[in-house]
């Protein structure tokens, strides 16, 4: 039964369909207080991005009455304490961070995101970082927490030369298919999504606040390469895992992409910017349905039409 976000009844019609980061989704009205939703996840009768928005909120650092309170405000719905509870405890596999949540609650006091908006040629990127995590997770990185950090307070930014997208050469791996977690996090995520080109911006975000393994998002990277010159580009997500740095691309269609070069590169800059051993990196690129992975390490490079 699909019942109204805003009032609860159940005296609902369809009204039409809309394309979602998720796929196509059907619009409901309600012939009570005249108010239109897209259906929701299984279970739930408010719309998706209400639950994914609670999530985050309560990783945050909002209690329960908070979270309630914030999103009352912003989605004019009616939402109690007791069905934001309800909503943690059901999607708890899907928010590992919870069970850091109360250690970084008493060392941030809720201001674990630092947020500093990068320009680069014309384009801005959300560059953020997680400060529990960054610690937590980078006690024998130095470097890598020093990159970042520092990177956020002077913001610098190589302008010169090429994107790492953009680069053009053969870089042979022999990539994994994994089961990940990130996957099924940006599954959650795309059911929610309202604006297409919002994708990434929304899974970068839901997984920096709620998985345990994300540093950073949309990290500025810059090196020089002796064959092709200046190099830079925006890693979508930096993770850190038993000791070993993560680069992580998300890509929409994944199975179809083939952004070896372009992941082989932001390995490169990483490790020449923090002195993490390019044996210490991991590549990958995923969407809802799969995940790739690759060492950067033992990738064969060829530069053609480079002498």
């Amino acid at each position: 039964m699909t019942n109204c976000p805003s009032c609860g009844s159940d005296n609902v019609r369809k009204k039409g369909k809309r394309v979602t980061g998720a796929g196509e989704k059907q619009i409901y009205q309600c012939r009570e207080c005249g108010r239109r939703f897209t259906e929701g996840l299984p279970g739930i009768r408010y719309p998706p991005y209400v639950v994914t928005d609670a999530l985050t909120l309560y990783n945050m650092g909002y209690n329960l009455d908070e979270v309630a309170r914030s999103l009352r405000k912003r989605y004019k719905t009616r939402l109690s304490r007791s069905t934001v509870g309800r909503w943690i405890e059901k999607n708890r596999d899907i928010i590992p961070f919870i069970t850091l949540r109360e250690e970084a609650l008493k060392k941030y006091d809720g201001e674990m995101i630092v947020e500093k908006e990068v320009t680069h040629r014309g384009i801005t990127y959300p560059f953020a970082y997680h400060r529990y995590k960054l610690e937590k997770r980078c006690s024998d990185l130095p470097g890598l927490r020093g990159y970042i950090e520092n990177f956020s307070e002077e913001g610098r930014f190589f302008e010169d030369g090429e994107r790492c997208s953009e680069v053009k050469l053969d870089v042979r791996v022999k990539k994994e298919v994994k089961v990940n977690l990130a996957s099924r996090m940006a599954r959650f995520v795309l059911e929610g999504v309202r604006v297409k080109k919002e994708r990434h911006r929304e899974i970068e975000r839901f997984m920096l606040v709620n998985d345990s393994a994300t540093v950073a998002v949309e990290v500025p990277v810059y090196f020089y390469d002796k064959k092709l010159g200046s190099v830079s580009g925006h890693i979508d997500l930096l993770q850190v895992r038993f000791g070993d740095v993560y680069v992580l691309d998300y890509k929409p269609d994944a199975e179809g992409e083939h952004p070896e070069a372009q992941l082989y590169f932001y390995a490169l800059a990483i490790s020449f910017r923090t002195k993490v051993p390019l044996q210490k990196i991991k590549c990958a690129w995923f969407d809802e349905s799969v995940y790739y992975e690759f060492s950067p390490a033992k990738a064969r490079v060829s530069y053609p039409g480079k002498e």
